[in-house]
């Protein structure tokens, strides 16, 4: 099959605060990250990249995948769990979205912390694409993450922010301090001392590159992304404190939702029936539950969205003759399958081979 050529370009982001005098209230808590995903299967055309953007309170997490096979069902992956499945069409491309509060569309809840984790596109013939959410982690792409340093009380009105951003392949890690007492504080990144930032007129600084030769950088020999960042008196005391997975803030509580409706009998049983629920719980999991009843006894195939997603067994107990399939996206909770789709705007149907016995096109 002959291919288009097509190049993802991960869009940069500027990154203002390392440019030389920026202070402290030049920064804004915020992450922003855009990278190209590296190939590591035997797909020598298939291109990915991955967009996540997070600030004051909203996140989004897109992933691209651009000259897949079309027709071909792509897994993605995140942190070793199945997030979602889409099917590559016919101009070879996929998206997959995720956004906090209530998304639109095809988008679903963002109920993980994609940051700093694996992040993978499988196909049939297994994983095809990979990267990860941090600085480094991709192929070329660029990440800017700033966070507030907190007070601990010791110094009060003390304030910081640490910042980590990687363009062109050049990583950079700066924090700065003020409304502090002139004098040497230490920074600790993971429990090990850094280095000194020296205060004068109640501000002070010290910065980190793996690249460049600015004689004010040290060599970042570290990777600061996710480490607990201390910064410490003479007195040993923690002053401010802070990590650089907190820029964003966690994904925001979703909105709870409880949607249950009946399926529709299409014919050829006229005694079938049966109900199909989706809810959205607070910690932005996801459930779905079918369960059918008055269906001979067997095994019947749940679709949705013209995928088979699993089976229905009907068995009869104390004369009823019932069968359900239950998913959900923590893949720890027991006796469910986990739960890779969205049903919601998709037709769910039951079917026995070729037979739909029960149908339903269930609201966005």
């Amino acid at each position: 099959m002959q291919r288009s050529s097509i190049v993802l370009i991960a869009s940069l982001f500027a990154f203002s605060v390392f440019a030389g005098g920026a202070g402290v209230a030049a920064a804004k808590d915020g992450s922003k990250s855009s990278t190209s995903m590296a190939r590591v299967g035997t797909d020598a055309d298939i291109e990915g990249s991955i967009r996540f953007q997070s600030a004051s309170g909203k996140t989004r997490f897109d992933v691209s995948v651009r000259d897949a096979t079309p027709g071909e069902l792509l897994t993605l992956r995140v942190g070793g769990v199945e997030r979602d499945q889409r099917t590559a069409g016919k101009s070879e491309g996929a998206r997959f979205s995720f956004a906090s509060g209530t998304p639109k569309g095809s988008t679903l809840p963002l109920g993980f912390e994609p940051r700093g984790e694996l992040i993978e596109v499988l196909d049939g013939d297994g994983v095809q694409l990979q990267a990860t959410l941090a600085p480094g982690g991709g192929s070329g792409g660029s990440s800017s993450e700033a966070v507030t340093l907190v007070s601990t009380g010791v110094i009060p009105g003390a304030s910081g922010h640490a910042r980590i951003a990687e363009k062109k392949g050049v990583i950079d890690f700066d924090v700065e301090i003020e409304d502090v007492p002139n004098g040497s504080y230490d920074l600790f990144v993971a429990t090990v001392d850094r280095g000194d930032i020296v205060v004068s007129a109640g501000e002070g600084e010290i910065e980190f590159s793996d690249g460049g030769d600015d004689p004010d950088e040290l060599p970042l020999t570290f990777d600061p992304y996710g480490a607990l960042i201390e910064v410490k008196n003479g007195a040993a005391q923690v002053v401010l404190t802070g990590d650089l997975l907190a820029g964003g803030g966690t994904p925001p509580v979703c909105s709870e939702s409880d949607v249950r409706l009946d399926l529709v009998n299409v014919g050829p049983d006229p005694d079938a029936k049966g109900d199909a629920r989706h809810r959205v719980l607070p910690d932005c999991d996801r459930a779905f539950h079918v369960e059918v009843e008055d269906l001979a006894d067997g095994a019947y195939d749940l679709f949705v969205g013209g995928v088979d997603r699993g089976n229905v067994t009907v068995t009869e107990v104390a004369g009823e003759h019932r069968g359900e399939v239950e998913f959900h996206t923590d893949p720890s909770e027991v006796g469910k399958e986990l739960l890779t789709f969205d049903p919601r705007g998709q037709t769910i149907e039951v079917r026995q081979g070729a037979t739909t016995f029960l149908s339903l096109d269930f609201p966005g």
